[in-house]
């Protein structure tokens, strides 16, 4: 499960790749982050981060 905060937290506010965030949210791989993001929040984390980046 994607702790929403912290994920869109890490993607918007930090300069960490997706694999980077990826790790440190727990999970095994990009892709298993991804799908669950998707699902939680109803867009790709590279769709997201276009959206809501900041800076």
């Amino acid at each position: 499960m994607v702790n929403r905060g912290s994920a869109k937290s890490l993607l918007c506010d930090t300069d960490l790749t997706l694999k980077e965030i990826t790790h440190r949210l727990g999970y095994t791989g990009p892709s298993s982050f991804c799908v669950a993001f998707g699902r939680a929040i109803g867009m790709t984390p590279k769709q997201y981060m276009k959206r809501h980046k900041r800076g």
